[in-house]
């Protein structure tokens, strides 16, 4: 199957989520139905009563039992009113859950990629707003529009008391569901438009909370303020636009009940004078037409939902759409355990928009249980080198082998459960620093837990507190100190026991002291395993079996720390300025 139409298979549509829920949906109709027959038997018994009041035919016992026949009626209409309610209302909110998790389970298959391109608050906003408008489509939207089945009935009766009447009074309805109908295409328009900067006031608010200190720190609250306030104006903008459309579904209601009541009482009570229409069908008459003006309000009203609905849909399958790039083959190769061996294989990549790319023609061969070292200049490609190794993205061009298999040839679960990655950018949760350690590991035990906190050397710094390692950690770990953050996510690696495991520059806001302990443990605690190291201090590097130097993407020099020295490249280069720098720190 092609991506397009792959694509188009994962969209989401309104009937996709309605059909699981059709016979739930269909006893709620039922329900409705019902409700409305019985609905319609009070307005005759109050005609039959008025009618005999008049006609001096009535009794306090006559007038007893109609009033007791109307209790029951209403009474059993408002029981199937709740079952209509409670299997369609509910049903809403199954079909909420369903897109809800199919949205995130998508969301959770998309390549990093996706994610740059598109900021967190509008994906929220998506998740959030947008599934909202759909699921009150879905429940109370399709609710209401089954309450029009009503009408045809209620018609029918108009027509059996006064068809010339009801000629007349139905007149109005098809003018007013041409307006509603040309009203429409112009709603959606604005509804789109107002979600949309629904999206953007979103993300405005998101960046400022996860970025408060910095915020702060340049002392630019009132700036953010500002902008924030100009994205609300912006938003009031177009909800006022979008409500001045939607407000002309009211008046075009309102002039349709008042026009049908003011053929009614010119009409019937002309009808009524001429004794050619009872008080008690007069009164019927109107009841019923008051039945009938809140069906045709929802449909409305209805009308304004779907369009909201549809736009919002729109929007959500935006993110259905996009392709998730890195997934499993749907062959993959009989793979269950990693031995460590890797090699690059004529290897480039570039990123989407990128001119450049940003890895040209790559090849080496990492000997499984080796240390490898990557250094460079910033932007020379390492962190993107790495990136490569659990999928993150995959090359562009050449081949990433792993025990010589190509690794989009291998379960991705087995591939990425198989190494221990840290990166640039630590990352945790809201959680307990115990949670955070053990994260990708179900039912850590203790010692491990234990074990992986001492080799990273958190677990002194948890240790003075009442509730040490399971001290409640702020959002992304705001109340730890960077460093505190990367030896945390290195235990994190360390707990997966991988056999691959890779330090993108983790421990450069530790140290060099500290550093030089938490190396030296975390090879003990790996010595079997392949470790790829990036790092700008080259005493981090130094001792790894085989150091790799990357400039404009290329690999320039390969060797041990001795044999780079010698040749007097960009290694020397790179090691004379970090002596320079270290002597000057210590004057």
């Amino acid at each position: 199957m092609d991506k397009g139409s792959t694509a188009e298979g994962r969209k989401a549509s309104f009937l996709k989520y309605l059909l699981p829920y059709r016979r739930r949906l269909l006893t709620g109709a039922v329900c409705l139905v019902l409700r409305n027959l019985i609905g319609l038997i009070p307005p005759w018994l109050l005609k039959i009563c008025i009618d005999s009041i008049r006609q001096d035919r009535a009794s306090s016992l006559y007038l007893a039992g109609f009033a007791g026949l109307m209790l029951a009626a209403i009474l059993v209409a408002s029981v199937f009113r709740y079952g209509m309610r409670m299997t369609m209302i509910t049903a809403s909110r199954d079909m909420e859950y369903d897109l809800r998790n199919d949205l995130f389970r998508h969301l959770e298959t998309l390549p990093a990629s996706f994610f740059h391109k598109m900021k967190t608050g509008d994906i929220m906003a998506r998740s959030n707003n947008d599934l909202n408008y759909v699921r009150n489509f879905l429940g109370p939207g399709i609710m209401h529009v089954s309450g029009a089945i009503g009408v045809p009935f209620i018609a029918i009766l108009l027509f059996v008391i006064d068809p010339k009447l009801a000629s007349l009074c139905l007149i109005p309805i098809p003018v007013i569901s041409v307006m509603v109908y040309l009203l429409r295409r112009s709603v959606r328009t604005r509804a789109e438009r107002s979600q949309e900067q629904y999206s953007e006031m979103s993300a405005i608010a998101q960046e400022n909370f996860s970025g408060v200190r910095v915020v702060k720190a340049y002392a630019s609250e009132d700036r953010e303020v500002e902008a924030f306030e100009d994205a609300c104006k912006e938003y009031l903008r177009r909800n006022m636009s979008l409500a001045r459309v939607e407000g002309l579904f009211g008046p075009l209601l309102g002039l349709l009940v008042g026009t049908m009541v003011a053929i009614i009482i010119g009409v019937g009570g002309h009808g009524v004078i001429a004794e050619r229409m009872t008080v008690g069908e007069l009164t019927a008459f109107l009841t019923y037409t008051m039945m009938m003006v809140w069906p045709t309000m929802a449909v409305g009203w209805v009308v304004n939902m779907h369009q909201s609905a549809s736009a919002a849909l729109g929007r959500i399958n935006e993110i259905f759409v996009a392709e998730p790039e890195i997934a499993d083959p749907e062959e993959a190769a009989p793979v269950s355990h990693i031995e460590g061996a890797i090699e690059f294989r004529n290897v480039s990549f570039q990123y989407d928009g990128n001119d450049e790319p940003v890895l040209k023609d790559i090849s080496v061969e990492i000997p499984s249980g080796s240390t490898v070292a990557i250094v460079g200049r910033t932007g020379s490609g390492k962190s993107t080198l790495v990136h490569l190794l659990p999928r993150l993205f995959d090359p562009t061009e050449g081949v990433v082998l792993i025990d010589g298999c190509d690794i989009r040839q291998m379960p991705l679960k087995v591939l990425r459960q198989s190494i221990g990655f840290v990166p640039q950018e630590t990352f945790l949760f809201s959680d307990t620093v115990r949670s955070n350690i053990s994260y990708g590991v179900d039912e850590a035990p203790e010692s491990d837990i234990v074990n992986a906190a001492r080799v990273s050397h958190i677990l002194e710094d948890f240790e003075q507190l009442p509730d040490g390692i399971d001290t409640l950690l702020g959002e992304r770990g705001v109340n730890l100190s960077g460093g505190q953050k990367q030896r945390i996510t290195i235990g994190r690696a360390v707990m997966t026991k991988p056999r691959i495991l890779v330090l993108d520059d983790a421990m450069s806001s530790v140290d060099t002291g500290t550093e030089e302990r938490i190396l030296q443990d975390l090879l003990h605690a790996t010595e079997n395993n392949t470790r790829i190291i990036i790092s700008h201090r080259i005493s981090t590097v130094k001792d790894a079996d085989i150091i790799l130097v990357l400039d404009d993407g290329r690999i320039v020099e390969k060797g041990k720390h001795a044999e780079l020295l010698a040749q007097d490249g960009l290694y020397a280069v790179l090691y004379r300025s970090q002596l320079l720098e270290e002597e000057i720190q210590d004057e």
